[in-house]
């Protein structure tokens, strides 16, 4: 009984076992059918599996075409089946990221390829360079031990040149006739060949030496430039040195101051004129109707004067001696005169004209009689006219510039190079050593004679500087707004 029992108890446990194999192999199919249903829809699955079931049977179209080999009994071989082909999917974006980075170290691989492949041919280069090098170099030095062995070469002895004189060519007979002697043309030097190294260093030493001489002079140009500009700065005090003050008043505006030939000093102001010894010493004064502005001495030691930018375009002459006069009437060619200047017998007046005030320049006889205008194509405010060297120069007054009279104009090309920025210059003098003296304010500038360099002098004036002139002492004379005329020194010596 009780082997029964165990026999049917291992019965029940197979079938069971059985019936859960069973299902697990089915839930598996299902599983399997899913699956290829799930890849039959799919669009890139459909279109492999055409493609797989025609190679299939192109396959088996070739295996059906190929003859069969008889089966020998002896050895039997196994079919060698055609199976088709695995074709693989189409490559995902992770597989298109690896082509490329494969493709960009194929690249790299051939980049560094090329590189070593010149870099060998840049050293095989070199080497025929510097071969070719040195071939050249034992040639010149060959050509050089040669043409200096020939040189070396002893003469030779009288009885050889006359063998040779007499066992001449009768070509060169013609050659000796005509004046061409062969022998001659051999005793002329032989053009040796130069090596590179000789050429290098002849071609430095030339480039050096022609470099090396404007080198030099260039320094020695900058060398003589700064000591003249230091000598000229040395030339000048730093302040004003003031000898005597003469105080006219606080209403009596000193406007102009004149130098004769003989040192004595003109100075006018408001209805006034004074003639001063070169000491400060008062020689003789003038009242005047009007108030004279301008002014400037002929060659005896009288003043012409101008009344500046008023209704009155007359110059008056007003003598040592006797009284005064008028010199010219200019009313018909400006409105008002200003500047006034004399040079070589003729008299330059500055004129303006209209209500812009077009300036330009009259140059007068010594009969006061007009002889040439020269004018502007442009407005510049002037003021006042000076000689130097020559030469007639109209002085702006706002913006500081000399401008020269040339061909019957008034260039408008300042000739100085020397920029005052910031100045109004009222007045403006020559000095015995040709240096122009500019006044602005309450300061001095001084302007070498080539018109390149400027000194600022500094002073203790506190009003405005008006007029200014250098006697035959070398003094400077000032004259203030404020009424206030100061004999200076200014030169170092």
């Amino acid at each position: 009984m009780e082997l029964l029992r165990d026999k049917s108890e291992d019965d029940g446990q197979r079938t069971a076992s059985r019936a859960r194999k069973s299902q697990s192999e089915i839930l598996y199919n299902l599983r399997k059918r899913k699956r290829n249903k799930e890849w039959d829809c799919d669009s890139t699955n459909a279109i492999t599996k055409r493609q797989r079931t025609t190679q299939v049977h192109i396959d088996e179209q070739k295996t059906a075409k190929k003859p069969r080999t008889p089966i020998n009994k002896t050895a039997v071989r196994k079919p060698k089946w055609n199976l088709p082909k695995t074709i693989q999917p189409k490559a995902t974006k992770g597989n298109k990221h690896s082509k490329q980075k494969l493709a960009n170290n194929n690249q790299k691989a051939n980049t560094v390829i090329e590189r070593k492949q010149k870099t060998k041919k840049s050293k095989l280069l070199d080497k025929s360079d510097n071969n070719q090098k040195t071939k050249t170099r034992n040639e010149t030095k060959l050509s050089l031990r040669r043409t200096a062995e020939k040189n070396n070469k002893s003469t030779p002895s009288k009885g050889k040149q006359e063998s040779q004189r007499n066992t001449r060519r009768p070509s060169q007979k013609k050659d000796i006739r005509l004046g061409q002697d062969q022998g001659a043309i051999e005793k002329k030097k032989v053009a040796q060949p130069r090596s590179t190294r000789t050429r290098k260093s002849r071609g430095c030493q030339s480039s050096r030496e022609n470099n090396s001489t404007p080198k030099t002079d260039r320094l020695d140009n900058k060398k003589t430039r700064r000591n003249l500009h230091d000598d000229f700065g040395n030339m000048f005090l730093k302040k004003l040195d003031v000898k005597t003050h003469i105080p006219f008043g606080m209403s009596k505006r000193i406007n102009g101051i004149s130098v004769t030939h003989d040192n004595q000093v003109w100075v006018n102001y408001q209805n006034h004129v004074k003639l001063f010894s070169a000491s400060g010493d008062e020689l003789r004064s003038f009242d005047l109707e009007y108030s004279p502005i301008f002014n400037c001495c002929t060659p005896n030691g009288d003043l012409l004067v101008t009344q500046g930018f008023t209704a009155n375009s007359t110059v008056q002459l007003i003598p040592r001696e006797g009284t005064g006069r008028v010199f010219a009437d200019l009313s018909s060619y400006a409105d008002s005169l200003c500047g006034i200047c004399y040079q070589d017998e003729k008299i330059y007046v500055i004129g303006s004209k209209g209500e812009l005030r077009q300036f330009f320049v009259l140059r007068l006889d010594m009969d006061g009689e007009v002889e040439e205008v020269f004018e502007t194509t442009e407005y510049r405010h002037m003021n006042h006219l000076i000689s130097h060297h020559g030469r007639i120069f109209a002085m702006c007054t706002f913006k500081f510039a000399m401008l020269p009279l040339d061909n019957g104009k008034i260039s408008l090309e300042a000739i100085n190079r020397v920029h005052l920025k910031n100045t109004f210059a009222a007045s403006a003098s020559v000095d015995n050593l040709g240096n122009v003296i500019v006044a602005s304010a309450s300061k001095i500038y001084v302007i070498n004679p080539s018109l390149e360099r400027v000194f600022k002098v500094d002073t203790d004036i506190q009003a405005v500087i008006y007029a200014t002139a250098v006697d035959q002492h070398n003094q400077l004379w000032i004259g203030t707004h404020d009424g206030n005329l100061y004999i200076v020194k200014y030169l170092r010596s």
